[in-house]
């Protein structure tokens, strides 16, 4: 599949889909009005994307060992 425009319009696109992820990014990190407890809210934010993050290295990791003994 092309992307119209070239290596142009992939730049484009790719900026603009990279652009909205970080506000998205930025807009959770703003606790809700009725939070009562922002530190908390802040430590659940940190907590789950360090756990996201733990995750899928460990998964990657699991797959390249795998990887690694088959061709072997």
């Amino acid at each position: 599949m092309l992307i119209p425009g070239g290596m142009t319009g992939v730049w484009l696109i790719a900026g603009l889909g990279f652009l909205v992820v970080l506000v998205c990014m930025a807009v959770s990190m703003v606790p809700p009005g009725d939070s009562s407890n922002k530190v908390l809210f802040e430590a659940k934010l940190f907590i789950g994307t360090l756990a996201a993050i733990l995750l899928g290295l460990i998964l990657y990791w699991r797959g390249a060992r795998e990887k690694r003994s088959a061709s072997a």
